[in-house]
């Protein structure tokens, strides 16, 4: 489209192999400013070169704009290569040089305080994950395509704008308020980027739109249904069947019961994309047996740790007709004979880290083959599945906010109640005489302790 002849490079990957999360390339263009982007855990930003101008006439698609960035991380060097890049941050790595114009402090080059901008402008983005850092951008790509559909001069943050955009989101891309939500705190943390101010659009218009689409749509309870014990064990007997390859079948079973048991969540036990980083991800060394009777799992973050102060949590060699200490005992000597301590803790047939999304699409088929209807479950409900079976056979709410890691009152809401918990509780009522005289009512459980 670009090139009078091919150069031999090439930007396309197999999309029936990678999701565009393993590439990690974010990029974006104003004509009339300069382009920036995120790659691979790193943030650049840049005014156009002056060689560059002076090969466009401004009467070029923007498309011209948009494809500069992207073959600037295709360069030798990636975004080492080009002087004139000025990177706003990395993670993990050393603390690249970052213009603080860019960071919105607008200090002169010569100013005594300048050197230490860079610094801030790395630390400032440091505060958020990664993922929330991929939202913001997909956030701040929609807020630009809604100006070029609407001939508006990027970027606007006047409150017409902002409501104009809230009501397009919503009628026009049918984004849910709780994403709309997620959009506005992107755009204001790009505009305090970029500004270093508090975004002119946060008044109560903007919170008045945002809860009257609230209540015209309000959030639909959670139907997702929990993975009891029983359903547990029945997709474990699936998977004995050999489902898949003997490879696959023990990884997922340790998978199960390792999610069940730990109440864990999805993220906490696999990847989010094929790319592996041992210092995030759970690998081998993460699964340790301590001695007979205990096995420790280390999850290195979570939803509520992003700080990665780690948390552990134990399985022990209880009787269970599940086995799971069994299983996990087996599993850990079948891995660290397979590969090195800081590998990935599952992998595919292909050696590849299971992802989220892979984790998902096994989960479901297995459901199905044992006969469950897979569109009312997910990963989460091991961890919904272990609490309801948790408060179904007495465990205290201090037992189940320890087994689950939550610091609040949260667990409550997955906890499911069956119909004939209620049945019985209804019943319960009817009586007449002082419940002394009964025999204690004992709710029941379709599940085994």
């Amino acid at each position: 489209m670009f090139l009078d002849e091919r150069n031999g490079l090439c930007m396309f990957y197999d999309d029936c192999q990678s999701s565009p999360e393993d590439l990690q390339l974010y990029t974006d263009a104003a004509p009339s400013t300069g382009f920036g982007g995120f790659f691979k855990g790193r943030w650049f930003a840049s005014p156009w070169p002056l060689e560059f101008r002076e090969l466009t006439t401004g009467n070029e698609s923007s498309a011209v704009f948009e494809l500069y960035p992207v073959a600037i991380t295709a360069l030798p060097g990636g975004m080492s290569g080009p002087p004139r890049i000025q990177k706003l941050g990395s993670r993990g790595g050393p603390v690249p040089y970052s213009t603080p114009q860019l960071f919105g402090d607008h200090l002169p080059i010569n100013h005594p305080l300048s050197y230490l901008q860079p610094i801030t402008a790395d630390l400032a983005l440091q505060a958020l994950a990664p993922r929330t850092m991929q939202s913001y951008w997909t956030a701040w790509s929609c807020f630009k395509q809604f100006h070029a559909k609407h001939s508006l001069p990027f970027p606007s943050f006047d409150a017409v704008t902002i409501s104009s955009f809230i009501t397009y989101a919503h009628t026009s891309l049918g984004i849910k308020v709780s994403s709309i939500r997620v959009y506005l705190a992107g755009i204001h943390f790009l505009y305090k980027r970029l500004h270093g101010s508090e975004c002119p659009f946060s008044d109560t218009r903007i919170g008045l739109l945002i809860k009257g689409i609230r209540r015209q749509h309000p959030v639909p309870q959670d139907s997702r249904l929990p993975i009891t014990s029983s359903i547990l064990a029945t997709c474990l007997a699936t998977l004995r069947k050999g489902l898949m390859s003997p490879h696959s079948d023990s990884t997922i079973s340790v998978m199960f019961l390792l999610a069940f048991f730990g109440l864990l969540r999805c993220s906490e036990f696999t990847c989010p994309s094929s790319l592996f980083i041992p210092d995030v991800h759970p690998c081998i060394a993460d699964l340790e047996q301590l001695d007979q009777d205990t096995i420790r799992f280390t999850i290195k973050q979570s939803k509520t740790d992003q700080s990665r102060k780690g948390h552990s949590i134990s399985i022990f060699n209880s009787a269970s007709d599940l086995q799971p200490f069994q299983y996990l005992s087996h599993y850990i000597s079948y891995r660290s004979a397979q590969a090195l301590s800081t590998s990935p803790l599952f992998v595919s047939d292909e050696g590849l880290p299971i992802t989220r999304h892979r984790f998902q699409t096994l989960l479901k088929t297995i459901l199905v083959k044992s006969g469950f209807p897979a569109d009312r479950y997910s990963a989460h409900s091991f961890r919904i599945g272990a609490a309801t079976t948790a408060a179904l056979n007495g465990l205290s709410e201090q037992q189940i906010k320890i087994l689950g890691r939550w610091s609040s009152d949260a667990y409550q809401s997955y906890i499911r109640s069956n119909l004939a918990d209620l049945r019985l509780a209804q019943q319960a009522l009817m009586y007449l005489h002082p419940l002394y005289e009964h025999p204690q009512m004992k709710m029941s459980s379709s599940v085994p302790g």
